[in-house]
């Protein structure tokens, strides 16, 4: 493989991650190849409504694509590398992320690309009494799935590689699980935040706190996104931003740099409330790509 056919194939490359764009640099049509990339970096979530601050998460990235002359498939696949601590009141979790993203793609000119696919993504926290690790309080999710599509523009830098930028619209369902953090319990005492103790279990502390959302759902229509317990189905939109350097290295391989950022904002509606939120996450990754 000389050193023309992988820069074409870098280009490539970087719908995989990003997704970004597909072109040929030559500006001829790019034949069949066969892709693959591990990447390693972070996500940093914020989470403003349910969570006090934003959290830092280790993650790595599969990515695979498949390209016949200027249309391609691609896929990836990240997940956390180890449980962030997360810190709630009187509660400790520990966070997990996890992303799916499939997609179709079709190469419009030699720097243009336009692509479209579907997406899923699961945020999970299991909380623990923070003074006790023993009790276990339960585990919030938020939960994402749907359809995006984009657009990407590429420029051949020469010997410094493939600067890719990219920009596209999700539109997503959503699938929470909100527990209470407003108590602890040990036996038939509950210490809620602000210290007073009372008889009762968890199970009376969340049927309390559902209450107060049932009353605030008669007097106004717009809730407080925080005071949220149990099971909800929501919609999510946001643009997402992406940008990725491309760096040949040898005769089938390259080093693949990404930087996104993908902003949601959330609303859920129940019992003529609408509750709403916004959530941000930013993903920095370094990878090794193979050209087949």
């Amino acid at each position: 493989m000389n050193n023309r056919k992988l820069y074409r194939l870098v280009a490539v490359a970087a719908a995989m991650i990003t997704p970004t764009t597909v072109l040929a640099l030559d500006k001829k049509p790019t034949n069949e190849a066969i892709l693959a990339e591990v990447a390693m970096g972070y996500s940093r979530i914020s989470m403003p409504a349910r969570l006090d601050s934003v959290v830092t998460v280790p993650s790595y990235t599969y990515s695979a694509q498949s390209s016949h002359g200027s249309s391609y498939l691609a896929g990836s696949y990240s997940t956390t590398l180890a449980e962030e601590g997360v810190v709630q009141g009187d509660a400790a979790g520990s966070l997990k992320n996890t992303d799916m993203e499939v997609m179709l793609g079709y190469r419009s000119s030699s720097n243009m690309n336009w692509y479209a696919g579907y997406k899923k993504g699961e945020t999970a926290v299991d909380y623990i009494g923070r003074d006790d690790a023993a009790a276990r309080i339960g585990s919030e999710s938020f939960n994402k799935s749907g359809y995006f599509a984009g657009l990407g523009y590429s420029m051949n830098m020469g010997a410094l590689g493939v600067l890719t930028l990219s920009v596209e619209y999700n539109k997503l369902d959503t699938d929470n699980r909100f527990i209470s953090l407003a108590a602890t319990c040990e036996g038939d005492a509950c210490t809620d935040t602000d210290g007073d103790t009372t008889a009762g279990d968890t199970t009376t502390e969340d049927t309390t706190t559902e209450d107060t959302v049932t009353d605030t759902a008669v007097e106004s229509t717009t809730g407080n996104f925080s005071d949220l317990v149990g099971d909800y189905e929501g919609k999510a939109d946001g643009l997402n931003y992406g940008v990725s350097w491309q760096i040949p290295l040898a005769k089938n391989l390259a080093f693949n740099t990404t930087f996104k950022i993908r902003n949601y904002d959330e609303t859920i509606e129940s019992e003529g409330v609408v509750y709403s939120a916004s959530q941000k996450q930013s993903i920095f990754n370094v990878g090794v790509l193979w050209a087949f």
